[in-house]
Formats: C-alpha cells, structure tokens, sequence
C-alpha cells in the first residue's frame, strides 16, 4: 500500500519520536536501528526536512530532531511528500493516461475509496499513537514528593 520509502519515513520518524527533542540525533544512528540504508535513509530525511516535519543540523555533533512533539506530527504528514497518490497528484495505478474524475477507468472510483480511507487514516493517526504504548501516550503525571 505504501512505497518502500514512505516505510522508511514512517520508521525513521518513529525512531526520532521515542528519541525526544532534547538532542539531535545523527543519520548514522538513525540508520543503525532502524537498518535503513544509510544512502536511502540520507535521501528519505532530507525530504523531511523540505517537507517541515524535521530540522537538521550539519557538522560535527549534528543531526536530525522533529519539528513539533510527536502527537502533533501526523503520518499523512510524513508519507504524504513520497505518496502522489495521497496529495491528488497520482496517475491512474493501471496506467490508463486518459484516468480521472471526468473520464474514469474501470477501478476508478475503487481506487479513490481506498486512496481516502488510507489517507484519512493516516491524517487521524499521529507520531505518537504509533510510536509509544497505549499507557505511554498519556501525559505523565507529576510525582508527589514526599515528606
């Protein structure tokens, strides 16, 4: 359903999600523990970083971090610059040139549905619900100290 590099998107987004924000973190760990391909996942995290859902920062101590908390960053969001099919600009999947919403194919109207459900999927679910446990998505509550 999703390209290999929107997996690998997914996969490198969730990883920096369970990192945090307080530190960059570099494209070779990023590689490492995600077993991305460091020259695919270098193309992958710079289209993230074009797209605004990731900074980064060259040189040494330099890296990559998300631009906003987890919860707000959605997969819609991180797919949607290597998925056309998602942003309206797809051709037709069985390659009839002609396709569209006034001159349909046969699979046509099939197809949308399926492309809106997985895009409205994808825009519902954040970082966050994907990255951490049920019981860890929840804000942490602060400890009371004791006397």
């Amino acid at each position: 359903m999703l390209s290999r590099t929107s997996q690998y998107a997914l996969r490198a987004m969730i990883y920096l999600a369970k990192k945090g924000n307080r530190h960059l973190i570099s494209g070779a760990q990023i590689s490492a523990h995600t077993r991305i391909p460091a020259k695919y996942l270098t193309a992958v995290l710079r289209e993230c970083v074009r797209s605004g859902i990731l900074e980064s920062t060259r040189g040494k101590g330099g890296g990559y971090r998300l631009t906003k908390a987890p919860q707000r960053i959605s997969l819609l969001d991180t797919v949607s610059c290597f998925e056309p099919q998602l942003s309206g600009k797809a051709t037709c999947p069985f390659g009839n040139k002609r396709c569209s919403a006034v001159n349909p194919c046969l699979a046509h109207d099939q197809w949308t549905t399926v492309n809106e459900t997985l895009k409205k999927f994808l825009g519902k679910t954040s970082l966050q619900d994907v990255a951490f446990e049920k019981a860890d998505r929840r804000t942490p509550r602060k400890r009371r100290s004791r006397s």
